[in-house]
């Protein structure tokens, strides 16, 4: 009896994890100045972490973050009108700790969950990290494993603001409070970013992308060229990044990108090439592992993934919004949202098949809503072969991870990938490679969210296909499989793995 109560409370020990508040008022106009200092004893069993070592945390606003203005500002507003907050965490010890930064006891309007109110946190003026409040809860997780050096502090600030679109916008009447938490640990947390990194960080390769046709054959479209496989940053580049942050995409023969994460709710037959002929087979099982290749780590710190095989899907995307042939421009083709902005039947399948696999499994807490650019702007014409278009755009080698201005964009939990995220894992546009095959290429026919051409003033997607290229298609007579796409928070955490096939990251049920 003695043995049992005292094994329930090394547990009860092991799994506290000592929390710092810290209170303050988010004002646009901040009256007097305040002095306080905390104490917290970071301690706790999360990845068997365990200190006895203090952290103190100083702040000069009150005790509650507090929206006063509903009023969107522009980008180059934010140093000057965003609402502010400063604080500085001292850790007076020999060694080092590591920081979570939290908003919690969030309390807003309805309204305000959207894309356009956005925090950023900075360290002194560096700006870290940026984000919106479309996926707040009653807690959202702004940072983790920031460094504090022994005998050392760091000042930071968050910043709060309504984003100016120059449309519509109506956050009058809409209020926000919530309160600011830092939790210290001894050792990082095993988050997967984390860990990508840590297994990458001696072959993080620079990342403007550059294609040299030369080394193919204009016969047979077959080219052989060498480029190292591995992790790659583009990083300086203001056209293709949105927050000016690096991005860390996977590029070629990758073998070591794989994540586990769900549970296939029914069986998936894939329409699968055998070397002579396309073939129905089940490649996964009710009850199955869901196993999902990493794309990218977003500028904010999610992780992109795409499942490794396709769902079931129709073989026609959205057949029942043709009228008569399709050559007569009355049939929306393989678009995933259509171009008055409603949703195609395809993406109804997918995001059911999410709700099945991911929400119905209590999953749904560790996806990030993410933006999914529907480049329907501005498509290839035969005789404007230029960068304004997304054909030229891929086949002149020059992707981007930036939605252009005229494209739709669907801010959802899942989605598909683009053609600019296959263009930069490796696949190439009407060439082929028997080297260095790009990671992305499941021997499938899948479709992409960007379409090719108005060729029959439809739309035609770029498909992944057994020659490990990609290319147009014919929209109403293809089997076009789906790859379901999310996004992971930046502060999941893993249990094992090291991101090979037989072994993959596994996603840790444990939340911060």
């Amino acid at each position: 009896m003695d043995e049992n109560i005292n094994n329930e409370k090394k547990v009860k020990k092991k799994k506290l994890i000592g929390q710092i508040v810290l209170t303050s008022i988010f004002g646009l106009i901040i009256i007097g100045t305040s002095l306080a200092i905390f104490f917290a004893r970071a301690s706790g069993g999360l990845n068997n972490i365990t200190t006895k070592d203090l952290v103190d945390v100083t702040y000069t606003e009150g005790s509650t973050l507090r929206l006063t203005s509903n009023t969107p500002i522009f980008e180059d507003e934010i140093e000057s009108k965003a609402t502010e907050f400063n604080f500085t965490i001292n850790n007076p010890n020999s060694t080092p700790v590591y920081a979570s930064i939290d908003l919690t006891d969030i309390s807003m309007s309805s309204s305000l969950k959207d894309y356009d109110f956005k925090w950023g946190l900075y360290e002194g003026d560096t700006k870290l990290t940026t984000g919106s409040f479309v996926d707040a809860g009653t807690t959202l997780n702004l940072y983790n494993n920031s460094v504090i050096n022994g005998n050392s502090s760091k000042t930071y600030k968050i910043r709060i603001w309504l984003n100016e679109t120059g449309e519509t916008q109506n956050f009058q009447g809409t209020s926000f409070t919530s309160k600011a938490e830092v939790t210290a640990y001894s050792r990082e947390l095993r988050t997967l970013s984390k860990k990508i990194l840590g297994n990458n960080n001696s072959n993080v390769l620079p990342g403007e992308y550059s294609f040299d046709s030369s080394t193919c054959d204009s016969s047979t479209r077959l080219c052989t060229f060498d480029y190292e496989s591995g992790l790659y940053v583009q990083k300086d580049n203001s056209k293709k990044s949105e927050f000016g942050f690096p991005t860390y995409y996977y590029r070629g023969a990758v073998e070591n990108n794989y994540v586990q994460f769900g549970t296939y709710k029914s069986d998936i037959t894939n329409s699968v090439y055998n070397g002579s002929k396309y073939e129905e087979k089940v490649v996964a099982h009710a009850g199955d592992p869901i196993i999902w290749r990493i794309v990218r780590i977003n500028e904010d710190g999610s992780i992109r993934l795409i499942s490794e095989n396709n769902i079931n899907v129709p073989s026609k995307w959205d057949e029942s919004n043709c009228e008569g042939d399709p050559s007569d421009g009355n049939c929306y083709g393989l678009e995933y949202i259509r171009p008055d902005g409603t949703d195609s039947l395809i993406k109804g399948i997918v995001e059911d098949w999410y709700t099945s696999n991911i929400t119905e499994n209590n999953l749904n807490n560790k996806v990030q809503t993410g933006s999914f650019c529907n480049d329907t702007g501005e498509v290839y014409s035969y005789n404007n072969n230029d960068n304004d278009n997304n054909y030229s755009r891929m086949f002149n080698s020059n992707p981007s991870f930036v939605c252009p201005n005229d494209a739709i964009v669907a801010n959802e939990k899942v989605g598909l990938i683009t053609a600019d995220e296959m263009v930069y894992g490796g696949e190439l546009v009407e060439y082929m490679t028997e080297n260095n095959v790009p990671y992305l290429a499941n021997n499938t026919t899948f479709c992409t969210l960007t379409p090719n051409s108005n060729y029959f003033d439809g739309y035609i997607n770029f498909f992944n296909g057994a020659t490990f290229n990609f290319s147009y298609i014919d929209p109403w007579g293809t089997n076009c499989g789906a790859r379901p796409v999310i996004n992971l928070k930046p502060n999941v955490l893993i249990k094992s793995g090291d991101g090979t096939i037989n072994n993959p990251y596994i996603i840790s049920d444990a939340n911060l």
